[in-house]
């Protein structure tokens, strides 16, 4: 991807087998999963887009062609901030952890490690109808 090539290494239909046979096990044991729901829609869109022989990796192109962007080319594209990019492995507490070398992870930096005081969904709403209601005010005067 991050060359702009989306052949297909592994079907984007088989990838979507694979969601779905998740999908149904969490469903069996009462687990929710939003986001492998949302990776499966995404999966469907791409396959109804590009056809049923795309690759596995047609949703990072959807969201390429929706965005009008492009991972491997212009100011700050993905292959060159990879580059240099490399890894390794290694076991901590039992788990296989992949150490990520030579990238500079955004994601360790503001505004992502900036956190806020913890607010519940109603709070968060109830602030955010009252600005709305505010600027509704503003613009009659």
């Amino acid at each position: 991807m991050l060359q702009g090539d989306f052949n297909p290494n592994f079907t984007a239909r088989m990838m979507l087998k694979d969601i779905e046979l998740t999908l149904d096990l969490t469903e069996r044991l009462g687990v929710k999963t939003p986001m492998t729901e949302l990776i499966k829609r995404r999966y469907e869109d791409a396959i109804e887009r590009y056809g049923e022989s795309c690759g596995s990796a047609a949703p990072a192109r959807l969201a390429e062609d929706e965005s009008d962007c492009s991972f491997s080319t212009g100011a700050g594209n993905a292959k060159d901030a990879f580059e240099n990019w490399s890894y390794t492995t290694e076991f901590v507490n039992g788990s296989y952890n992949i150490v990520h070398q030579d990238y500079e992870n955004a994601y360790l930096k503001e505004p992502f490690t900036t956190h806020h005081p913890v607010q519940s969904e109603v709070e968060v709403l109830r602030k955010m109808v009252q600005e709305l209601e505010e600027q509704l005010a503003a613009a009659k005067k």
